[in-house]
């Protein structure tokens, strides 16, 4: 089987208002395009209604990069999307979306972070020698993963798909294109696996559209595999299920929230392999913070020497439902601006302020300690009895020589001890998520 997925699995997080990415990227294209926000309009109606008002539509292309570029930080792989990565059974994914997240996810989960997974891109008008050539499923080597782009890539120019005339020409150019050499690899992947589609928000036609150009025959013909369709019940037309349950024996479609969707495959993959969510999850969260500190993270400030601790603590508090935890990554760097950069980080974005204690800590003066001062100082502005600082041992140190913490702040009593006991690791995840959300600025 090959997934083929769609927007309804693109999820953001809560930070940018959670639910799909595209809904978010409509409303913050029309921001940038001075426009007055309708929070329902489509990515299609955007563009429509800019065309309508006399407005040029090959700069919206390079917009839309620039607004994923911008917010790539705080744009990371979501559940739905982890969910989905971490069925290893899948070699071969298909994306009908422009962005780079089902690609993050993937080298997330399976390769710790590393950019390991193969990538192809569909372009129906590139020249021959600029077309990527997709990999037979098969052939793909044991352990490795292949994604192929159907409907472009996110780029300055305009050659992905942004709107519903787009996704059409893509659609065409994939009929066509499926004859040649070139694309044979995926035509007769495409005819002899299943496909299980996932969130896709098209129109009745454009979904019999792509069904028929991945049969490649008519649809009321007997066919070799089936097609399965899983998206949001207001995404679907009922024209297009009487269509499909009239002509298709082979064709289901299941009126599902996509993201619960996949969460169930998962769990079942796991009970059929015996994969434990546990073993499937554990990289999830391995690839490292990025320069820019989401707003309202979870802050982690540690000695570089304890780096290894630092990052399988991270791993551990997402893995237990923490949204953001992060932990700077150029503390060998000197200078002003960073410390500058620094410090505006702990005083102005975070929600919680983690003071990992250790035998390296305690001997140590210096900017490592500077930091946690500042959170100190700020800890004042969330109210009395609010918790910011949170001190946190991650070796064994005794707690009776724990030294150059803010005295005001450090309470033995209150102290956390790491250990290698997973409920430890759970107990502080539930706690520090509690305290995020209590903290969160605006």
């Amino acid at each position: 089987m090959i997934p083929v997925v769609g927007e309804g699995v693109v999820t953001i997080p809560k930070s940018l208002g959670g639910g799909v990415l595209n809904p978010w990227l409509s409303r913050t294209l029309q921001r940038s395009l001075s426009l007055e926000v309708a929070p329902d309009l489509t990515l299609n109606q955007v563009v429509c209604n800019h065309l309508m008002n006399h407005g040029n539509r090959q700069p919206l292309y390079n917009q839309v990069k620039q607004l994923l570029d911008e917010h790539a930080e705080t744009l990371r792989p979501q559940q739905p999307l982890l969910d989905l990565a971490s069925i290893s059974d899948f070699s071969l994914y298909l994306s009908t979306t422009f962005d780079s997240l089902l690609l993050e996810a993937l080298n997330q989960v399976r390769y710790g972070g590393d950019p390991k997974t193969s990538v192809s891109v569909y372009r129906p008008n590139a020249h021959i020698k600029d077309k990527d050539t997709p990999v037979l499923k098969d052939q793909i080597p044991q352990g490795r993963t292949m994604l192929s782009h159907l409907l472009g890539r996110a780029s300055t120019k305009p050659d992905y798909a942004l709107w519903d005339e787009d996704i059409l020409e893509f659609i065409l150019g994939l009929h066509r294109d499926l004859n040649t050499d070139y694309m044979g690899n995926l035509a007769y992947d495409l005819q002899d696996n299943h496909l299980l589609f996932i969130g896709l928000r098209y129109s009745d036609w454009l979904t019999r559209f792509l069904v028929r150009v991945t049969e490649q025959k008519q649809l009321s013909e007997t066919q070799q595999n089936s097609r399965f369709l899983a998206t949001n019940p207001d995404w679907v037309e009922s024209s297009m299920v009487i269509f499909f349950d009239s002509l298709r024996q082979e064709t289901k479609i299941w009126q599902v929230d996509p993201a619960a969707f996949v969460s169930e495959l998962r769990e079942r993959w796991e009970k059929r392999t015996g994969v434990t969510p546990k073993a499937a999850a554990m990289h999830q969260s391995a690839s490292l913070p990025g320069k820019v500190m989401p707003l309202n993270s979870i802050f982690l400030s540690y000695a570089r020497e304890d780096f290894d601790v630092v990052k399988h603590l991270k791993e551990q508090l997402e893995f237990y439902g923490c949204e953001e935890v992060w932990f700077d990554m150029d503390r060998l760097q000197v200078g002003e601006n960073w410390r500058s950069a620094l410090e505006q980080e702990v005083r102005c974005r975070c929600a919680v302020f983690v003071s990992c204690i250790s035998r390296t800590t305690v001997g140590r003066a210096g900017e490592l300690h500077r930091e946690r001062f500042w959170a100190a100082d700020t800890a004042p502005i969330f109210g009395d009895g609010a918790t910011f600082y949170v001190p946190l041992i991650i070796d064994d140190l005794p707690i009776k020589e724990v030294r150059r913490e803010p005295t005001a702040l450090f309470n033995e009593k209150h102290a956390i001890r790491l250990s290698d006991d997973p409920g430890v690791f759970e107990s502080l995840a539930k706690r520090l998520h509690e305290i995020q959300h209590q903290n969160r600025r605006q």
